[in-house]
């Protein structure tokens, strides 16, 4: 639900920016840049959300897994969630896999493990691999927002300098050509 609304609001600022220049509607132009403002001024706060709001991000995250991790024995749901955690990220038992005992489940295990044991599971526990993922993930989300940012202004910048430049030109060149058939009319009339 979230890409499709999303997607629709990239529709609509789409719209705005491409009818604008159809239309020439100044209006409409400036909705567009409006809507390009505010999503430089978005990716600049996500930045600094991700930077100053890190730790509290990871902690979040160690609530969750320890609620997870402490009805894994009432909850199969919980179980189940804990398998699929460490499928997708790697990792096995809250700190390391003798969190589990004697025998690990089969989803510390790679899928090409005959039998899971603590030689062929997963090494690393989940609660050091999600914060090795928050930690790597929220400064490649930090790091693109800006260089999204600055992208995006770098390139206001150079069509608005071709917008100059080509406004300039035709206006001197509509200048240039009034004042040539206003010449040629009066010699014409003369």
């Amino acid at each position: 639900a979230f890409i499709i609304a999303l997607g629709a609001l990239v529709t609509i600022i789409a719209f705005f920016g491409c009818c604008g220049a159809i239309r020439e509607s100044q209006c409409l132009l400036n909705m567009y840049s409006l809507c390009l403002l505010v999503i430089v001024v978005l990716q600049i706060l996500l930045a600094i959300f991700v930077f100053v709001y890190n730790d509290d991000i990871q902690q979040a995250a160690f609530r969750g897994w320890d609620r997870l991790w402490s009805g894994r024995q009432v909850s199969p749901i919980n179980q189940q969630t804990i398998d699929q955690i460490q499928r997708a990220i790697q990792c096995c038992g809250n700190n390391n896999p003798v969190d589990y005992g004697a025998i690990p489940p089969a989803s510390c295990c790679s899928t090409d493990a005959a039998q899971c044991n603590f030689i062929y599971s997963y090494q690393t526990g989940c609660r050091p691999q999600i914060s090795h993922l928050i930690q790597n993930s929220s400064k490649w989300i930090a790091y693109m927002s800006i260089a999204m940012a600055v992208v995006e202004v770098i390139k206001k910048f150079i069509f608005h300098a071709i917008l100059v430049n080509f406004l300039f030109f035709y206006s001197s060149l509509a200048l240039f050509l009034g004042a040539v058939f206003h010449q040629v009319f009066e010699i014409a009339q003369g």
